[in-house]
């Protein structure tokens, strides 16, 4: 399995008591409190993975500004002075990207990629293979640089079935969960617990996982 970004270890002290989470991540995570420290452990952990992916985000969006400016897009008017050059990080050659796709429930596609080089073709892959799997354009839920992902279907027993089987008349698919992390089980642990998050009473299973090395 191939290496990537490592998820940072836990914070502890006070340093764990500054740490601020975006209303997005708390959201996603489910943090009940405000401090990250009264949190569970996964829920800390799942907050410093979203808190992660957020920042990586903030870079990959400052740097494609800068390029912009580079190439004359949003170039200031001319002012009689020389342009002071901008200059724009290079890409860091031990990031592996991937991405999650979804087709909307009750369908099935799910498209997920990881440790790939590059960013563009991780997310065409994942559409790609969401749209084979279910048929219908897919949308993407998020791009990481984790090592695996796993996505989770929640089901609800359909209308007038007191027992969900294994025959798809039993069940309708109501939403989907999605995790990232540097090990299968973490990855498929935080998608179970997202799926769980998104509607009450549901039967979350993990429908599919990949790790960078692995299918």
């Amino acid at each position: 399995m191939a290496g990537l970004i490592l998820a940072a270890p836990l914070l502890t002290g006070t340093a764990l008591a500054q740490a601020v989470d975006t209303p997005h991540c708390r959201q996603e995570c489910g943090a009940t409190a405000r401090d990250r420290s009264a949190n569970t452990r996964a829920v800390q952990s799942c907050l410093m993975r979203c808190g992660a992916r957020e920042a990586l985000a903030r870079q990959q969006r400052d740097a494609e500004r800068n390029l912009g400016r580079i190439r004359g897009i949003d170039r200031p008017a001319q002012t009689g002075r020389t342009a002071q050059p901008v200059v724009v990080p290079a890409p860091d050659p031990a990031l592996r990207y991937g991405a999650i796709y979804t087709a909307p429930p009750p369908s099935i596609g799910v498209g997920i990629t990881v440790g790939l080089r590059d960013r563009l073709l991780a997310h065409r892959t994942a559409s790609n293979d969401c749209m084979n799997r279910s048929g219908q354009p897919c949308q993407m839920v998020t791009e990481f640089t984790f090592a695996c992902a796993a996505v989770a279907h929640g089901y609800r027993a359909a209308p007038g079935v007191a027992i969900m089987t294994s025959d798809p008349s039993t069940f309708r698919i109501i939403a989907a969960g999605h995790g990232m992390a540097n090990t299968q089980a973490d990855a498929e642990y935080d998608a179970i617990s997202h799926c769980s998050r998104r509607d009450r009473g549901l039967t979350c299973r993990v429908v599919r996982s990949l790790c960078a090395g692995g299918h």
